[in-house]
């Protein structure tokens, strides 16, 4: 997932390093029927992991450069 989105928060664009953390994020939730693969999961800061589930916002796939 990492090296799918360039290092890169999908939510923020920003890097994500060691430093700020990440979280694995299923874009359709396990719970609702979502598969457990790579084309089901992103990679967030912990604070935009945080902001998606808290404003409901819609998540997808960054697209490829």
């Amino acid at each position: 997932m990492y090296r799918s989105q360039h290092g890169r928060c999908a939510v923020c664009g920003c890097a994500i390093t060691a430093e700020t953390g990440w979280h694995d994020h299923h874009i359709i939730p396990r719970v609702m029927g979502g598969p457990h693969t790579l084309g089901n999961r992103v990679l967030f800061h912990p604070v935009c992991h945080t902001s998606v589930h808290q404003l409901g916002l819609t998540v997808v796939k960054p697209p490829p450069p």
